[in-house]
């Protein structure tokens, strides 16, 4: 079986996955893990087959941003960069269903 695990978040977000992807492909199973492109490494690490669900470029433009780092003005600055999103957050895991073949290895 073809287990897709995608999150467009980070450390925290991504490293149960890396577990969860770890146990099922000790199970014989194939992983993807669609997520930013800073876990390409990580995912070819353990073996999954990765699909970058945001650029390097495009976080950047999120955590180097000044509103990132105040309380008050982060949430609205992250929900205006991740709509832009939300389509891929979707077309992406749909694509890969199959084999997976698109995914860097």
């Amino acid at each position: 079986m073809h287990f897709i695990l995608t999150s467009i978040g980070s450390d925290g977000d991504i490293f149960p996955y890396i577990g969860l992807g770890r146990k099922l492909r000790d199970k014989g199973h194939q992983v993807s893990l669609v997520a930013s492109a800073d876990y390409l490494s990580l995912a070819l690490d353990h073996d999954f087959r990765f699909h970058a669900l945001v650029s390097e470029e495009e976080n950047r433009a999120l955590f180097g941003h000044p509103e990132f780092w105040n309380p008050r003005k982060n949430a609205l600055l992250m929900a205006r960069w991740g709509t832009r999103f939300v389509y891929r957050q979707f077309d992406l895991p749909n694509s890969l269903r199959s084999v997976g073949q698109r995914c860097a290895r």
